[in-house]
């Protein structure tokens, strides 16, 4: 090796993988997302009140049934911006009956401040992550993490997992 990938080796060192991290899902099974190597993941914090849901949750479904070969879609119900009123056995029905989703969707966890569940105290943490501490401002933001387990896409609220943006990043 070269003193320049003993440095590169020693700058990342401190990094946590996301690799290491687990998610419990509303059906109560941990998912260890060490699973997801080799695949991109996305990550959306989603709420059935925010105005983006009526659009946003079919979009969703429709990227994950066309993507699922290389791309993780998971959700994660969150009442961080007071849209999600549902407690996880509602929100069970209502993705299932009403958005008839079928991506991993996690148990209403916090997104933000101190209680954020771990994947998103990761994505907020450049310090964690590697790249950059995320901004949450909103329902329905999206993180895409690369095969090599990298943050490399962020996308506000507005953007539909359709958008010409989002399906650029993900041929990446």
């Amino acid at each position: 090796m070269t003193t320049i990938n003993y440095i590169l080796l020693g700058v990342f060192s401190w990094m946590i993988s996301i690799y290491t991290l687990n998610i419990t899902t509303l059906y109560g099974q941990t998912i260890s997302l060490g699973t997801c190597q080799g695949k991109k993941i996305l990550l959306v914090n989603i709420a059935t009140n925010s105005p983006y849901a009526a659009a946003q949750l079919p979009e969703l479904e429709q990227f994950y049934q066309t993507h699922k070969d290389s791309i993780v879609v998971i959700g994660f119900p969150s009442n961080s911006f007071g849209n999600e009123p549902l407690d996880n056995d509602e929100l069970k029905t209502v993705l299932k009956n009403t958005y008839q989703l079928s991506f991993p969707v996690v148990e209403k966890t916090d997104v933000t401040g101190m209680d954020a569940q771990p994947v998103y105290k990761w994505l907020q943490s450049d310090a964690d992550n590697g790249v950059a501490g995320a901004i949450l401002k909103d329902d329905f933001q999206k993180f895409l993490i690369n095969k090599d387990g990298t943050l490399s896409g962020i996308f506000s609220s507005k953007t539909s997992v359709l958008d010409s943006k989002v399906q650029t990043a993900i041929q990446y």
